[in-house]
């Protein structure tokens, strides 16, 4: 199963490569692509950046790639 935040990233990246939405998220090419492609891990640093970068609050994002579990009382 696909993490949850490389789907939303996909999702809002939409037709632009993969070049161009890493320099908008000021990083290297090669690290976005084994991110998205399943071949390096979502980690923190990444959350954090497409958080800051693209206008997610931060526990979202942290708790769709998996690094904190979901609060059932206050997020989905």
């Amino acid at each position: 199963m696909q993490n949850q935040l490389v789907q939303w990233v996909e999702a809002k990246r939409g037709e632009q490569s993969i070049r161009q939405f890493s320099k908008g998220l000021s990083l290297s090419h090669a690290y976005v692509t084994d991110v998205l492609k399943g071949r390096k891990p979502v980690t923190w640093f990444f959350a954090v950046t497409v958080a800051e970068k693209m206008g997610l609050d931060y526990l979202d994002a942290f708790q769709m790639a998996g690094l904190l579990p979901v609060d059932p009382q206050n997020r989905g």
